[in-house]
């Protein structure tokens, strides 16, 4: 008796099809809820036995169709606004940028959100925080938020598994998921008090 074993890698369409399903395998015939996707639609298996002056070869159906299972990934956001001059209920813009594995924009729905020309706009107010989820894996993302006048803007950006990256005062880096647990942003604007510059106008005033 003799088996075979191997293994089974996921293909992008199927990690594109579980994040337009918005983290499901989608329903059966039945209409019952699949708990994954079938690993192959047609499967041979051609085999030689027998020494090598009367062997035979053979090809035989492999029938079964083992499902396999994918995981999406997740991107949080999150909104900080800081210093004296600073506006807590100052709503501010911003502009996730998507685009497939190899680099088009992306015009679908992925997640449960819709994606016009690679984009999709949301809003944020201080400690106020977003989560994207079921995003496919091997994607591209990019966050980046509308410039206000009087606020410095720094973005800190990581991953859910490691360190954060030093802050910069530029959009989010343009990261992809591979097999990461997700990717955390966080969007910090800042407005102080102009600093004394030491010079004065003393020109006496004259009432209008």
């Amino acid at each position: 008796t003799y088996s075979v074993s191997f293994g089974v890698v996921p293909s992008q369409k199927a990690y594109t099809e579980f994040s337009k399903n918005n983290g499901s395998y989608g329903v059966d015939e039945s209409e019952n809820a699949l708990t994954g996707f079938e690993s192959n639609g047609l499967a041979t298996l051609t085999y030689t036995y027998g020494d090598s002056e009367s062997s035979e070869t053979k090809t035989v159906p492999y029938e079964q169709k083992p499902e396999i299972q994918v995981s999406a990934n997740k991107l949080s956001v999150t909104k900080e606004v800081k210093g004296a001059y600073a506006n807590v209920n100052d709503e501010f813009k911003f502009t996730l940028t998507l685009k497939d594995e190899e680099g088009n924009p992306v015009n679908d729905t992925l997640g449960g959100i819709k994606f016009v020309n690679g984009k999709y706009e949301f809003t944020l107010k201080d400690n106020e925080k977003v989560e994207f989820n079921n995003l496919p894996r091997n994607y591209s993302y990019k966050v980046e938020e509308d410039s206000y006048d009087g606020y410095e803007t720094t973005y800190l950006t990581g991953t859910e598994s490691d360190s954060n990256k030093p802050s910069s005062t530029v959009p989010s880096d343009t990261f992809t998921y591979g097999n990461k647990d997700g990717v955390s942003v966080t969007v910090t604007n800042t407005a102080e008090a102009v600093p004394l510059t030491g010079i004065t106008d003393n020109t006496p005033k004259g009432l209008g």
